[in-house]
């Protein structure tokens, strides 16, 4: 509707309701517009200074409001901004200057001004020759007090030298005095990029090492350097022995300066201590000085089994002491795959089971007596228990009637089995679905619908989530959710396929593998998505990573094309 009647207010401190009686009513008569107008009052008679305002509205009763919100207004500044006096040259090329100062405020040096004023001549620049200097355009807003500002200016002649010098204005177009003065003559660039510092080794993994630093600048650390000269070799780099060194082929171009870089050296040895430097220069090739020099020791990466059968060796799991493996393989022609064990640091494998039915997806059981795995093949796939002792008979842990089980997990605790599957009698895994269900019998509960094509589910080691793979988004990516379904939450948004996720012993982390380099290689990230980062580089296809319980290592299947199949193997790539 409409209300009756305004009361305007103010005083010098900030209004209160308890203030309100104490303060002076301003001598306005504005009727209240109809609701939701804008309506606005001029009051004036106001010594200088800071002024606080409130209203009230009344009906006709009246009934008067809650006191509104407290604006303030400043009457009278006179006050100009401070003067910059840290002018200064940062950088300059054959065309171009970059200056650098510091914000100095509204009203002196606090706040924040509303415009610059910089300009340059050729000759020293004075209050009196002020208006004569050539107005500089382009320049953003001031930043609040005390703020490093930087502006590139461009468009200058070669080998002329150039004055410069800086006012500020409020919004009040009070004006500070003028700065300090500089100069500066753009010549024949010979200023090299600045010199990295921070170069740094993060991964060296097998045969490759993955190096980072922050990219410097054309000249000095502004701008955007043209090339970059990246070497390594197994003894220390100094600028005497460089030119002894090995260069790396293929760099990428510099970014702009301040952005991180990140390159991956390849093809390097097992178990070898490398030093690593580069060099950068710009498009006149001045050259930079040697960076800080690194060195790392590439991580072992070991292949546990040779195959020769078609198929091979895949899906390892660890033993609980982490001494062992288990995997499923098809050594024995006379057999489908069989499940095996290994010694984790290499030997002989050594057959468990001798049962007519293909094994795949062999789990140990979360107390570590027993293995799980899935039997059936392309049939109705049931879920079955064994001793790791060769010879053992499995017995049936886990049928779900007329589905076909893809693939599932034990919770830490082993009271509780996750799994997705599809109707077998439909032969459509676009309508599988995520299923869980006691470990002692019990009706399943369907987690995730087929609306999320679910698969490759796994329990966190912490309890409290369950990692899975979905096309929800029309790629393979990881996933998230508490283990009653609820709130899937996306970790991995790359186009390509992210697949097979792990995750390691104490649950910071998920190792996965991902055909983001055009082959699937193992990756690890957070277990919220964060710092995603290449792991191995080598064969054909890298995928099905475990983390060992010490969270040490990390053994996965590595294939490499057959004829028509693939041939597979355990790997086991040591972290530390």
């Amino acid at each position: 509707g409409q209300a009756a009647e305004y009361e305007i207010r103010y005083m010098t401190v900030p209004m209160t309701e308890a203030l309100w009686d104490s303060a002076t009513i301003a001598p306005v008569s504005l009727a209240p517009a109809k609701s939701g107008e804008i309506q606005h009052v001029e009051i004036s008679g106001f010594d200088w200074g800071k002024w606080y305002f409130a209203l009230k509205t009344a009906d006709e009763v009246p009934n008067w409001s809650d006191l509104s919100n407290i604006v303030s207004a400043s009457i009278g500044d006179t006050t100009a901004p401070g003067v910059i006096s840290d002018l200064s040259v940062f950088s300059f090329d054959e065309t171009g200057i970059t200056l650098t100062w510091s914000a100095s405020g509204d009203d002196g040096y606090n706040g924040r001004a509303n415009e610059y004023d910089l300009r340059h001549a050729s000759a020293a620049i004075s209050e009196e020759t002020w208006a004569m200097a050539s107005r500089i355009q382009g320049l953003p807003a001031p930043d609040s007090s005390g703020i490093e500002e930087m502006f590139v200016i461009t468009g200058l002649e070669t080998g002329q030298q150039y004055f410069f010098a800086i006012k500020t204005r409020d919004e009040r177009a009070n004006e500070s005095e003028l700065s300090n003065i500089v100069s500066g003559t753009p010549l024949q660039d010979t200023v090299p990029p600045g010199q990295v510092t921070d170069l740094s080794a993060i991964h060296a993994v097998g045969h490759s090492a993955t190096l980072t630093w922050t990219a410097p600048g054309n000249n000095g650390f502004g701008g955007m350097a043209f090339e970059y000269d990246l070497r390594y070799s197994q003894t220390a780099i100094t600028e005497e022995s460089w030119d002894e060194t090995t260069q790396v082929q293929d760099v990428s171009s510099p970014v702009a300066a301040g952005r991180q870089e990140s390159f991956t050296i390849h093809d390097l040895e097992l178990e070898t201590p490398y030093f690593f430097a580069l060099k950068t220069a710009d498009d006149l090739s001045n050259w930079s000085e040697i960076s800080n020099v690194v060195s790392s020791s590439t991580i072992a990466l070991s292949q546990l089994t040779h195959s020769l059968r078609k198929v091979g060796a895949q899906r390892g799991c660890w033993s609980p002491n982490g001494h062992h493996l288990f995997f499923e393989a098809d050594f024995d022609i006379q057999f489908n795959s069989q499940i095996y064990t290994m010694p984790a640091n290499g030997g002989e494998p050594k057959r468990l089971t001798y049962e007519p039915s293909n094994k795949s997806d062999v789990v140990r059981t979360p107390d570590g007596n027993q293995l799980t795995f899935l039997a059936g093949g392309n049939d109705l796939n049931e879920l079955r228990v064994v001793d790791p002792i060769p010879g053992s008979i499995s017995s049936l842990l886990l049928r779900h009637d007329g589905l076909h089980i893809m693939d599932y997990s034990w919770s830490p605790d082993g009271n509780y089995i996750v799994y997705t599957a599809y109707p077998y009698s439909q032969n459509d895994w676009d309508q599988r679905k995520c299923y869980v269900v006691s470990a002692f019998g019990g009706a399943p509960e369907v987690l995730l619908s087929e609306d999320w094509l679910p698969n490759e589910v796994v329990w966190s080691p912490v309890g409290n989530q369950i990692c899975f793979v979905s096309e929800h988004n029309e790629s393979y990516d990881i996933w998230v959710m508490s283990t009653a379904g609820e709130n899937p939450t996306q970790l991995t948004f790359d186009p390509a396929e992210d697949r097979g996720p792990a995750w390691s012993p104490d649950g910071s982390q998920i190792a996965f593998a991902s055909n983001r380099s055009g082959i699937y290689d193992i990756w690890i990230m957070s277990a919220t998505g964060e710092n995603q980062t290449q792991l191995t580089f080598d064969l054909d296809a890298e995928i099905y990573p475990q983390w060992s319980p010490d969270g040490k290592a990390i053994c996965y299947t590595g294939a490499v094309p057959a004829g028509f199949s693939w041939q597979s193997d355990i790997w086991v790539l040591h972290l530390e």
